[in-house]
Parts: structure tokens; sequence; C-alpha cells
């Protein structure tokens, strides 16, 4: 990940999270946790302070860093089907075109 590249928290792996300023392993356990107990998705800065040892103090350094992106799954809802190859027909973005 690039230094001015911002850390999305919603798809971060624990690695990513441990890069944050005071977040160490332990604590990026807890945001994983907790983000997969909300349904895989933090909505606002302040739930992470439920997240036990979260260091509060150091919030907006954090949000400096980092996003509050969409996970991945709700990515691709959101984004639209992804278009399917199958054998034998050409791909296309064109509507019905390749379709028996």
């Amino acid at each position: 990940m690039e230094p001015t590249q911002k850390v999305d928290l919603n798809n971060a792996s624990m690695k990513h999270l441990t890069g944050l300023p005071g977040i160490p392993v332990n604590i990026a356990r807890r945001i994983v946790a907790y983000r997969k107990r909300h349904g895989g998705i933090i909505h606002e800065w302040d739930e992470l302070l439920n997240v036990n040892g979260f260091p509060g103090d150091r919030l907006d350094e954090i949000k400096a860093r980092a996003v509050l992106g969409l996970p991945s799954a709700r990515k691709a809802a959101v984004e639209g089907p992804l278009l399917h190859h199958f054998p034998g027909q050409k791909a296309s973005r064109k509507a019905g075109k390749g379709h028996p």
C-alpha cells in the first residue's frame, strides 16, 4: 500500500489496520470482529469507540489516514452484477448480444 493511500476500515485486513496510529494487533483483531458482528460494516467513526481498547484519543489521526468504504460484497451489489462469460460465447457488454 502506498503511503498516501488511505486504509478502508470496512475492507482492511488486520495487517493494514495495524499500520494505523495506535492500532496494535489485538485492537485490529477486535475491529475485524466488531465489523463482522455488525453486518460487515462500520457506518460511523464513533462506532470505533465501542471496540474494547480502541485509542479514542487517536481517532482524528486515524480519520486522516482511513476511510469508511463499502464492504467488498456490498460494492459488487451496488456496482451491479458482473458479466459472465460462458464457453462458446463471446463476452459482450451490449445488452442481449451473445445470448441464445
